[in-house]
């Protein structure tokens, strides 16, 4: 197994593109490999049209086509009861009406519920095996009403967005799923990966905590993307921050023979837009707030950007702010 992980093809490559990237060893190396000519332009033609929607997008190297299915994982937001939902969420949404329009299928998996691992003790977390991880994780998350009741608004929040854009959109919520048996066996194949990992790669994407249970986020991203290759969801939506973890889901797909692809948009000036953060306008912010906010230069310009899809005609921005704000408060 250690030489599968290991291996890296050197072979000519047709000429590089921008947003052209090809993993094959669980570290993310570049690997390049020889194929048949039709079998390269069909993966210039995926490039070059992501390229054109403003997209970065890497590939492992059995990926020979266009994904016909993207899903993207919305992580946790502790201030959505206190400040309301980000209007910045819409930056992902303007992304997967970009591919919606160029015929992918999408799907949200709201992870809100990984929250409980930077929340639950160690010594009442089993991490024996999947099963065991999975049983102390809903348990744990059983007991933590406010991280429920967070979840809970955000699941709201999220079906609200996705009305609100009007994007045929399928929505996934990860206490529905990570139980079923499944999701364990992808948690396993993910877990027995990251035993092989080096460690400038574990390092990217692990906390430095001595709290095991927080080392499991990573894992958990990881076997989510998984997971979902068993609805034939073979290509996954996120911010540029999300890069050390394509990587390592890119090469496990490697090593598993299957075709995979990741897709990377702008988070823009501030954290990823399903996160909380300051300087920021949510669905509760007031309208000489949003006024200030707009103000600054590259913030405005970035919210002036992913929300033109979703105005009405001759509609002013602020005006398109405030219509998102009562549909999501359901004002």
């Amino acid at each position: 197994m250690k030489n599968r992980l290991s291996r890296i093809i050197s072979e000519i490559i047709f000429p590089s593109e921008r947003g052209m990237q090809f993993y094959g060893a669980p570290s993310g190396n570049l690997i390049t490999l020889r194929r048949p000519l039709k079998e390269r332009l069909m993966r210039r033609s995926i490039f070059e049209e992501l390229a054109e929607n403003d997209f970065e997008a890497a590939q492992n190297s059995y990926a020979l086509e266009m994904p016909r299915k993207a899903f993207i994982g919305i992580g946790f937001n502790p201030a959505l009861d206190m400040l309301g939902e980000r209007l910045d969420i819409l930056n992902y949404f303007a992304a997967m009406k970009k591919l919606s329009d160029i015929g992918m299928e999408l799907y949200v998996w709201d992870a809100s519920s990984y929250m409980i691992l930077n929340r639950a003790s160690p010594k009442k977390f089993k991490l024996d095996d999947p099963a065991a991880i999975v049983d102390s994780f809903l348990d744990a998350l059983e007991k933590k009403e406010e991280i429920k009741k967070t979840c809970d608004l955000r699941r709201s929040y999220l079906a609200k967005a996705i009305d609100f854009c009007g994007i045929d959109i399928n929505y996934m919520d990860s206490r529905d799923n990570i139980w079923q048996p499944d999701y364990m066996g992808a948690l396993s194949e993910s877990l027995d990966y990251f035993a092989v990992l080096d460690k400038e790669t574990l390092a990217s994407v692990t906390p430095n905590d001595a709290n095991p249970v927080k080392s499991l986020y990573a894992p958990m991203e990881v076997a989510e993307a998984l997971f979902l290759t068993r609805y034939r969801i073979d290509a996954k939506l996120g911010g540029e921050k999300e890069k050390p973890y394509d990587d390592i889901i890119l090469g496990l797909a490697d090593l598993q023979e299957r075709q995979y692809t990741a897709i990377r948009c702008s988070d823009g000036p501030r954290k990823a837009g399903y996160l909380s953060d300051t300087n920021v306008i949510t669905t509760r912010t007031r309208q000489d707030e949003i006024s200030r906010l707009l103000r600054d230069n590259e913030y405005g310009s970035f919210v002036r950007e992913y929300i033109a899809p979703f105005m009405l005609e001759g509609e002013p921005l602020e005006e398109s702010i405030l219509r998102f704000q009562r549909y999501m408060e359901g004002i």
